[in-house]
């Protein structure tokens, strides 16, 4: 039984083939002005072939995220919520709340042995995702994944207050102007994305352990700053961007059980 999971995001599309339960291969398709046919059928491919197959030896394929519906050879679509559901318990079985911090959306998902029991979402604001740290690393001259490794470095306290991304980048450029170093103002950012998703959790009835999730999740810098406000460690899976496109692989085996 060989089925694939693929999640289609704002910036990338994750791709993860199973047989029987057990992950032959995954890929992430990074960018693309495609449209997420097209995207989603490259990264098939490719994710096919690194299992040594052809997209065609796949019996089932469940997608989810953006642009899931829009791909014709897709044979159901999972909401995001029961696919990370799925997927963080069958590598992290012990979460009970899971945070899946995106490019453009933050999700909190309480979960009950791989069933979502209550979501919240935000994708209204740029400020509560991984958008917004593109816009400060940008300002520093930097790139996003050196922004973890720079705000370890910060010895100063500095607050970026405001909760509109617009706002925020004229923030960090004052910040800039004030002569505030690069490094508190990335920790000041990170901390900052840290307090605008953590009523997320508190929404959905935040209980131990929780799991983060997505391509934000592997900022070592953000996962201190929730870590500071929740009081207690996180848990990260290795590979948090696959999480859901894996549960989605799931789901699909589980539809040609029954």
């Amino acid at each position: 039984m060989v089925t694939a999971g693929i999640d289609v995001g704002t910036e990338t599309t994750k791709v993860v083939v199973l047989s029987n339960s057990e992950i032959v291969s995954r890929h992430i398709f990074i960018g693309g002005d495609e449209d997420a046919a097209r995207l989603g059928a490259k990264a098939l491919h490719q994710a096919a072939a690194k299992a040594g197959m052809n997209p065609t030896d796949i019996q089932n394929i469940a997608a989810t995220g953006l642009g899931g519906i829009q791909m014709p050879f897709v044979n159901e679509q999972v909401p995001e919520a029961m696919c990370i559901a799925k997927g963080v318990d069958w590598l992290l079985p012990s979460t009970r709340t899971a945070l899946d911090l995106g490019a453009a959306k933050s999700l909190a998902v309480k979960c009950d042995h791989g069933k979502p029991i209550k979501i919240a979402r935000n994708d209204k604001c740029a400020s509560g995702t991984g958008i917004y740290l593109e816009i400060v690393s940008k300002i520093l001259g930097i790139g996003i994944e050196e922004m973890a490794d720079l705000s370890l470095r910060s010895k100063e306290y500095v607050e970026l207050q405001s909760t509109c991304a617009v706002f925020g980048e004229s923030e960090a450029i004052s910040l800039i102007q004030m002569k505030k170093r690069p490094e508190d103002i990335a920790r000041g950012a990170l901390r900052g994305l840290a307090k605008r998703t953590y009523p997320l959790l508190l929404e959905v009835g935040l209980e131990r352990d929780v799991t983060l999730l997505g391509g934000v999740a592997r900022n070592r810098g953000l996962v201190i700053a929730l870590e500071e406000l929740l009081g207690h460690n996180l848990l990260v899976p290795p590979e948090p961007q696959i999480v859901a496109a894996l549960g989605a692989g799931l789901i699909a085996q589980e539809r040609m059980a029954s």
